[in-house]
């Protein structure tokens, strides 16, 4: 299996590979890794499988499977109620264009950092 050795922590070798579309991590111990040399390598399905997940965060449990659906039509017109009109206006106030989207999404920074905290 394709993977890519991200990092390597004492006892750990950090991999990383794609599955199903979705970037995944895992931790497998170095005593059984073939390499310990950071970058592309391959391992066995089995050896990648049996590996630790490395993120302690699941924001699909925390925050749902989706996010509230806007059109992109709906996000100009409110950017433009905020004031922004011009590449400028959205250069100089990228704060507007954060809260709008949140505010939109119906997510906040604070909720997704919270969801994460969560798992500390």
């Amino acid at each position: 299996m394709n993977v890519r050795v991200v990092e390597i922590i004492e006892n750990w070798v950090i991999i990383e590979y794609t599955q199903e579309g979705m970037l995944q991590r895992r931790s497998v111990p170095r005593s059984l890794s073939p390499t310990t040399m950071k970058g592309p390598a391959n391992f066995s399905a089995e050896l990648v499988f049996s590996g630790m997940e490395y993120s302690n965060v699941d924001l699909i449990e925390a925050l749902g499977e989706t996010f509230q659906t806007i059109s992109v039509s709906t996000l100009q017109n409110t950017l433009r109620q905020e004031g922004l009109w011009t590449a400028a206006d959205y250069k100089k106030h990228p704060d507007i264009v954060r809260g709008v989207v949140q505010r939109l999404v119906g997510v906040s920074v604070t909720k997704i950092l919270n969801a994460a905290a969560k798992h500390t």
